[in-house]
This record gives C-alpha cells, structure tokens and sequence, in this order.
C-alpha cells in the first residue's frame, strides 16, 4: 500500500472495464488510442476500449471530476461461482472457508475492475502523467473498496470476530471526493452512506479495542506496484485474507484477478486464462478455484508443491520467485543465495538471477504452492517489522500444498507474539520454499553469506 501523499490519478474511478466516456476537468478520450489526455499528452490508458456498452447507466462522481457509464450487467455476469459445491465437504473450517471465498471474490471483480490497462509511473508524480497530491488513484480506491466489502462480508457473520487490516477511514472522512469514488466503486455490491462505509473500513482497527480468539488480517490490494504495473504489463496483486485463531493462522485465502488459471498457461500470453484464488485451510489442505466463470466446468485443484527430495528436482535447479524490484532483496541477499545455490552462473551479465519468476504480492506464495516456483526470499533493513497481513494468508496456503515459512533461523513465524499488526522484530527476514532439501539448503545458504560477512566485518 502507498502512503497517502504518493499517488493519485486526474481519473477519480472507472467501476467497470465496459467503459462508455470520461470527463475529468479538462481531459478528454482518443477513442484510437485508447488514452486520456490534457492537450496532445498522452496521460493514462483507458480501460478496454473494445468493450464499449452505449446502454450504460452512468455514475456522476462528486464535484464532477469524473463520469463514468457503466454497463449493470458488467459485473453480474461474473457472479456465477457457487463454490458451496467445490469446496470439499470435509474441510476444516469450511463455512468459515467458504465466508472468506465470497468476501475475497466480491473484492477481487472491484479491483479488476479498477487496475489500469497499462502502466502508471509512480516516480513521476505530476498532472502530465494523471497523477496528483490529492490521492483519487484507482489503487486507492481499490483499497479502501476491496476492505470494506471484505470486512463488511465477515462482520456480518462473525461479528464477534476481530480484525486486523491495512486502511483507516481518516483520511477519507476529510475528502468527500475520495469517498464518493469509493461508494462509487462498491455501488455493485451494496448501497452505503459515507457513515456506513467507515464503520466497515474501520473494522479493521477493531483489534485495537477488543480481545477475541479469532482475528481475521486482511490486506485489500497486496501489491500496489503491481496493481498499477498494469493489467496488459503482468502487473500482479492480490486481496490476502488469514483467519488467526489464538494466534495461529488456519485460514489463507489469495484472490489473484491477473494470473494466469494454470502452471500450464504461458504467463507471457495476454490470451491465457486469467484470475484464480487460492485458498487453504490448516489440516485440510490447499487448493485453487476460478474467480471468473469460464466456459469450462469449475474446477478445485489440490494443490502440491514442486518434490522437494532433491531427487526428482534437483536444489540446483530451484526457480525463485522474487518481487520485479529490489525492496525484498536489502543488501544483495538474494543473489547471494542464488550464487550458492544455483553455481558460478547464477548471475547474468546485469547481476540478476537467471532462474527466476518475477512477481508483485502475495501472489508468489500461490505460485509456489502449486509447483511454479520452488523459493521466495525476503530480506529487509534492520529495525523493519513485517506487517502480518503481508504474510500471514500467503504461508498457510504454501504450508498446506506441502512447503514451509520460516524466519531466517528456521523457526516458524509465530503470529502470538505479534505486536499490533506487526510481527516481532526478531524476524530479520522470511524463507518460502516447497520444503524438504530445499529449504535446508537456503538457510544453509544464508548461514553460509552470513558466516562470510561476520568475518569481513571482523578484517576490516
């Protein structure tokens, strides 16, 4: 998630992909191109220009910087999962499993919705680009939405229940614009007044105020660099959600709206299928089912990690699966790793290492569980704390297909001893693999470049 001064767009939402016409302030659409643009620059890509539906009902947004058409059926043609009859009878937990299916999918066909086709800078924060201080981005509008649907879903069931999740209400309460995008963005799903939305918002801090057994973490859009990667630019997120039960998670679920349905898909090929969840509950199992109906019967596909005896595949040939930037990889551990692990040609010529799956979010657990990738590193700066809704729903689903987290010295990552909504600072770093040999041989691999820095620092 980015911090409130960094993002935003001239577009306040576009609830749907079936998009008729815009009208932000002075901007106005090439319908050949598929851009908005102030003048002759080109600012932000529009959403599929292919499927314009001149039937739409229209949303005005307040203050009239946006109006946007929408189709009404754009989104209900993609409600047809009954995933009462896929999920397997005899799953642990599986009413509250399948609770967590429907929030997490009511969150992801919003925030598809809301992913730009193509990429937004973030390092070029300026009206040329679409981007300015107020913070009416796509992303986070998507936030906000993807939480309140999501929390409001569980409340509703569990109101007992705790949770914990990323967003506040504050920053809304003082921007009419931003909330109004919001109520916009969620209008499918349900009809709220700016008091109703907070309250849902707010239920994430509910932690805060109250002791329950059971603590529902969520992180609405994980993966914002992702997100506005863009749709058509594999940019990849996620809505992770973990149930804690006194302190130990036995519910993960990842709703993926931009990767590809199967291992089998080429992840290069726009064409392949898209959008899945995982999920997984402790005992019980991993799996994967659609989050768009398709043509095809739905399907629940158990999931397993890649063999992790070293034999069948070998540790040589383990394929990391690490973020498309360098936040996760403080001090060069990772290819440090690598360079141990994979040998003298671990490296290409630019530093980066060759066998490896490149990815934002929790998204890199799925692929892991259901044998795309054999490793995930995550090394960050001293003092970090990890936020927990980071990892939590991402680990259950790896340790249910058969894989293992730990902290850097092996331990599992211990949720009880969570600090708010941070793990401890004991935690320098986390280890993701599919288990057996091959997470022996990363932490030996970490032991070992920690061992070789001790005694530099001790020469110099």
């Amino acid at each position: 998630m980015l911090s409130q001064r960094m993002i935003s767009t001239l577009l306040l939402v576009w609830p749907t992909r079936s998009v008729t016409s815009f009208i932000v302030r002075t901007a106005s659409i090439h319908t050949t191109t598929g851009y908005i643009s102030t003048g002759s620059r080109k600012i932000l890509p529009n959403v599929n220009r292919n499927s314009i539906d001149t039937t739409d009902q229209c949303i005005r947004g307040a203050k009239s910087v946006s109006f946007v058409c929408r189709s009404s059926s754009s989104l209900t043609a993609t409600k047809d999962i009954d995933y009462s009859s896929l999920v397997p009878d005899d799953l642990p937990r599986r009413e509250d499993v399948l609770v967590g299916l429907d929030a997490v999918r009511k969150a992801c066909l919003i925030t598809n919705s809301l992913q730009p086709d193509y990429p937004l800078d973030l390092e070029k924060k300026s009206d040329e680009l679409g981007i300015m201080k107020e913070d009416l981005s796509p992303v986070t509008v998507g936030d906000f939405a993807a939480q309140a649907v999501v929390l409001n879903r569980i409340f509703e069931a569990y109101e007992e229940d705790s949770f914990v999740a990323e967003e506040s209400s504050k920053s809304l309460r003082s921007d009419s614009v931003l909330t109004q995008g919001v109520l916009n963005a969620i209008r499918s799903e349900v009809s709220w007044t700016e008091d109703e939305l907070y309250s849902a918002i707010d239920l994430g801090k509910k932690y805060e105020h109250q002791s329950a057994d059971r603590t529902w973490v969520l992180d609405p859009v994980d993966g914002t660099r992702g997100f506005l990667r863009g749709r058509l630019n594999h940019g990849q997120y996620c809505v992770a959600l973990c149930l804690l039960d006194k302190g130990i998670p036995v519910i993960g679920i990842l709703g993926c709206p931009n990767l590809v349905s199967s291992e089998g898909d080429d992840y290069d090929d726009m064409a392949a299928p898209r959008g899945c969840i995982f999920f997984a509950s402790k005992s019980g199992g991993s799996y994967q089912v659609p989050l768009f109906p398709t043509n095809d019967a739905p399907y629940c596909s158990k999931l397993d990690v890649t063999p992790n005896d070293g034999k069948s595949v070998l540790v040589g040939d383990a394929r990391f699966c690490i973020g498309v930037e360098s936040y996760g990889n403080f001090g060069g551990k990772q290819s440090k790793i690598s360079s141990i692990i994979h040998g003298e040609h671990a490296l290409n010529k630019s530093g980066d290492i060759v066998k490896a799956r490149r990815m934002d979010s929790q998204v890199k657990y799925g692929v892991i569980a259901r044998g795309g990738a054999e490793v995930f590193l995550r090394f960050t700066k001293d003092g970090y704390n990890e936020f927990i809704w980071d990892h939590a729903a991402g680990g259950v689903v790896i340790i249910e297909a058969g894989g293992q987290v730990s902290d850097l010295n092996g331990n599992e990552l211990d949720y009880s001893q969570r600090i708010g909504d941070k793990l401890p600072s004991s935690v320098e770093g986390i280890i993701a693999t599919n288990g057996g040999v091959f997470h022996e041989s990363i932490l030996d691999a970490h032991r070992e470049i920690t061992s070789t820095n001790s005694k530099e620092d001790v020469i110099i």
